[in-house]
């Protein structure tokens, strides 16, 4: 069981990731960073520093 459970933690935290890279391309190369209290964009940055900088969760 236990054992079953560590693949679907891998999965879940692969996912996202591999539809990153099959989508990088699609990606502006300016991607919104930060959206004041009423929902507009102000401030804008380039996506791979921001991309890379996501934070995963987690894992065990």
């Amino acid at each position: 069981m236990k054992t079953k459970l560590n693949w679907l933690e891998v999965i879940l935290l692969a996912a996202p990731l591999l539809a990153l890279a099959f989508y990088w391309n699609e990606l502006p190369a300016r991607v919104p960073t930060h959206w004041n209290l009423r929902g507009q964009i102000d401030s804008w940055g380039n996506k791979t520093p921001g991309i890379s900088s996501f934070p995963l969760p987690p894992s065990g």
